[in-house]
This record gives structure tokens, sequence and C-alpha cells, in this order.
């Protein structure tokens, strides 16, 4: 049983689930001796170089953390961001995730390689919720899932594309050992004849996806569409250019390639870029609620967390996940508070010191 009075911060539940998970699981997930995620590295120098810059005086009442994110209304600008696998971590799995985003008012997203399925998802949990799609092949399927995911009462489409299927599968592998338990249940339950034996389904993904291939979503689904992985101005520009709803500036939390910048400093470029024309969001390195402030101030609309769900569902699971969720709201009202901040959709550029 969690006790959640010993857990003051995401770093809290990080060590726990180290002292939680086998070795091969935790490095293959979050890096370890041998096996840093150099861009995940890149993602916190990113925040810890930069500094808040406070306005005193400034006679803050009462404070204002909802905000809307393409249409989703929610509590909190911090959103669970899509991590497969999740029972790998504690059998309270994506159904315990969904339910502690809804206790907190915020949005939980259904990764594509999810345990549960979409319906089962939807029933047990009342929260606002997003469905992530790794665009596959078989545009047949793209079609089923989407669908089924917008009857289901799911709010928004997230297409991640900055993996585009390929993944190091000596870290899959570690991922895998020993498991009993293989994720991807919206397709395995659906499509048995067509999963690889491996049970691993990245095998199916489209690894040659094209902004055609995006737009073809929208005859699927009058749901808003995100793209999750922009890593650039110029794929930002495009995003616009093709009239998608948002975008998520992120390196996929350091696991496609290493020697990418940290999404802090892209965040700033992109929203300097785009930011009056599309909704911006962004994830990679967020560890608190200073955290959260940072990016708002340069210019995400929400953060997305990966690593700060995961260690307190480890920890904890929905208990776990609650917790963390209660801590970055603490942290991020202490932070506006003393910051001269009342409102996060009224988070000002110039409190930031980006350090650069």
């Amino acid at each position: 049983m969690l006790n959640s009075e010993n857990f003051s911060s995401i770093g809290d539940f990080e060590r726990q689930a180290i002292a939680n998970l086998p070795p091969h699981l935790f490095t293959a997930w979050f890096g370890g001796p041998g096996h840093e995620h150099q861009a995940a590295i890149a993602n916190r120098q990113a925040f810890e170089r930069t500094r808040l810059v406070p306005r005193v005086l400034s006679g803050i009442g009462e404070q204002t953390l909802s905000t809307t994110v393409v249409g989703t209304r929610v509590e909190l600008p911090v959103l669970l961001g899509a991590v497969g696998g999740q029972i790998r971590f504690h059998s309270d799995g994506e159904i315990g995730s969904s339910r502690a985003a809804a206790a907190a008012g915020t949005v939980f997203t259904l990764p594509t390689g999810a345990h549960f399925t979409i319906e089962e998802v939807a029933d047990a949990s009342s929260g606002p919720k997003w469905m992530q799609l790794y665009y596959l092949a078989d545009d047949e399927l793209n079609k089923l899932l989407v669908q089924r995911a917008e009857a289901a009462g799911f709010k928004a489409l997230l297409v991640t594309v900055d993996n585009a299927g390929i993944s190091s599968s000596e870290r899959l592998a570690r991922f895998y050992r020993g498991s009993r338990t293989i994720p991807w249940r919206n397709l395995t339950e659906t499509i048995p004849g067509k999963v690889p034996a491996s049970g691993d389904c990245f095998e199916l993904v489209h690894r040659h996806v094209g902004w055609k291939d995006i737009l073809r979503l929208r005859k699927y689904t009058s749901l808003p569409i995100l793209v999750k992985g922009i890593q650039s101005v110029a794929d930002a520009k495009l995003c616009v250019e093709h009239g998608l709803n948002g975008l998520i500036v992120s390196n996929h939390g350091g696991h496609a390639l290493h020697s990418l910048r940290g999404t802090l400093d892209t965040l700033v470029d992109v929203v300097d870029a785009v930011g009056s024309q599309i909704e911006v969001l962004m994830d990679g390195g967020v560890r608190s609620g200073e955290d959260v402030l940072k990016a708002l101030a340069a210019g995400a609309r929400a953060v997305l967390i990966g690593r700060g769900l995961i260690w307190p569902l480890t920890a904890g699971g929905q208990e776990g996940v609650e917790r963390a969720l209660a801590i970055l709201r603490t942290e991020l009202s202490r932070a506006m508070r003393l910051s001269g901040v009342g409102n996060v959709a009224e988070v000002p550029r110039e409190l930031l010191y980006l350090g650069r």
C-alpha cells in the first residue's frame, strides 16, 4: 500500500520505481548505466538552464489552473501522455492511469500499445480521454481504431510521428524480457491472424508515413487531430499548412534519436513561429510544477508527462498517479503565486530567462 505522505516530489517516485522494477525493465524504458538517453538528458538540461524571472506585488487572488486544449476542458494543464505497456509497471495499468487522470480533471491518452481495450478504458473512467495512434501500414486498421475511439467518447486523436515504427531492437528485447503480458490488445484481439509471432505490433506500423496519410484520417473521424513529435519550425509550419488542430513538441522522451535538442528549446522556437495559428503542447523533461510553468511561459497550452506518469504508477498504481498529479498541481500553484501569475492561460514570456 502506498503511503502518499512519503512522496513529496516526482523524484521520490523515480527512486521508488528504481527499487520496484527489474533493472532490465527500468533501463529499457528510462535509461541507466550504459543506456543513457542523451536526448532525455538534453530535455532536462533545457529546463535546468532556464530560469524564472518573477514579478512581485501583483495582487494575485484566486488562481485559475483550468484551461482548454483543442476543445477539451482540463482542470490542470498537465496531461497524461501515451506510454505503452503500462501493466508491465503495475497491475492497474491504463485503467488506473485513466482513473487518476479523471480524478485530477485532466486528459488520459490511451496508447496504441495498451493492455486494455478502447472500450474497457472508456467504461472504467469518466474523465476526458484521447487516443494515441501509430499510423499503421494497413489503413483499414487505422480507420477501425479511430472510429472505435470516437464511438467510445474519446475527445481527440494524437498521432505519433517521430518513431515511424523504428525502435531499438535491443531496447525492446529488454522491455519484453520475461513478459507474459503483451500489449497492443486493440490490435491482437481484432486481427489475430496478422499479429507478428513476437507479439510486438511495431512491425505493423507504417515506416513511410507522410502528410497525405495524416490528412486521410480526416475521412475517418471528426475528432481534433494533433501530431506528436514535432522537433523543427519547418514541420510546425506544415502542421499549420495542413490544418491540424494542434501539435506536440516532443522527441519521444529521448528514445528515437539521442543527439536531439531539448524540447523546451524547440518549444520556444516553434511558438515564436506558429503559436498564434495552432495550439502547441510539449512533452519531454517535465519533472515539477516549476517545469510546467516554464513550458507555459514558453507558449505551450499544456504539457504531457511520460516518466512522470510511469514512475508513480510503478510506485503505487492509480493512487501513485493521483498523488503525483496532486504534487504537480501544488507545485504549479505555488510557482505561479510566487511569480505573480494568476491564470495558466496568461503566463507571460517575460517570466523566462532562457540562459542560451
